[in-house]
C-alpha cells in the first residue's frame, strides 16, 4: 500500500477524501469476495444438483426395475389354476392377462417346440405325447377330425424354460396389450420357425 501520510495540516475535504476512497477500497474488496462467496455457492449448487439428478436417475432405474420384476411375478401367476389337465389352444391363452388366441398360442407351441412347423394347423410332436398334448377325435358331419388338447401345466412349464433361456421372459410378461403380444409372437415366430 502507499504510504499514506496523515497531516495535522490537512483540510477537512483532504482527509474526507481520504476516508472515502479508504471507505471504497473497503466495499471494493467486500464486493470481491462476496462475489467470490456467491460463486463458490453457486458451484456447489450446480454440483449438488447434479448429484441429486444422478441420485433421482438411479432412484428411477431401481423403482422402474421393481416395478418390472413385480408386474413380471404378478402376470406369471395365472388367473388360477385350470380346472383340467388338459385345455384346448384358446383356454391355454386365455389363462394369461393379456390373452392369446388360439392361433398365436399354436405359434408358440411352434416356437418353443411342441408342436411341429408347418403353415396349418397346430399338431404335436409325436415323441410328446401324452406329456404335453393328447388327441381329442371329434366326429363332424365330414368325418373324424382330430383336435389337440395341451397339459397346461407341463405347457406352461415349457413355455417359461424357453423364455428364461432365450431371455425373453420379463419381455413377454411385462406385455400389456393384445396387440404387442401378437406381434412379440409374431417375431418370434419369424426368428425361430
Amino acid at each position: 500500500m502507499n504510504d499514506l501520510i496523515i497531516s495535522e495540516n490537512m483540510s477537512n475535504e483532504e482527509l474526507e477524501l481520504i476516508v472515502s476512497q479508504a471507505l471504497q477500497l473497503q466495499v471494493k474488496r467486500m464486493k470481491e469476495e462476496l462475489k467470490e462467496v456467491k460463486d463458490e455457492l453457486h458451484k456447489l449448487k450446480e454440483e449438488s444438483e447434479i448429484k441429486n439428478q444422478s441420485i433421482n436417475l438411479k432412484i428411477d432405474k431401481i423403482v422402474d426395475d421393481v416395478e418390472k420384476k413385480t408386474e413380471v411375478a404378478i402376470n406369471s401367476m395365472r388367473l388360477g389354476n385350470q380346472k383340467y389337465e388338459y385345455v384346448s389352444q384358446n383356454d391355454f391363452g386365455s389363462s394369461f392377462r393379456v390373452k392369446i388366441g388360439s392361433q398365436m398360442v399354436g405359434k408358440l407351441f411352434k416356437v418353443i417346440g411342441l408342436a411341429k412347423p408347418s403353415k396349418g394347423r397346430t399338431e404335436p410332436f409325436i415323441n410328446l405325447i401324452p406329456t404335453y398334448a393328447i388327441s381329442d377325435p371329434v366326429q363332424t358331419q365330414w368325418g373324424e377330425k382330430i383336435n389337440y388338447r395341451w397339459h397346461y401345466k407341463n405347457c406352461l412349464r415349457k413355455l417359461e424354460e424357453w423364455l428364461e433361456s432365450h431371455g425373453c421372459k420379463e419381455e413377454f410378461y411385462s406385455i400389456d396389450n393384445e396387440r404387442k403380444m401378437t406381434r412379440f409372437i409374431n417375431e418370434l415366430y419369424e426368428t425361430y420357425c
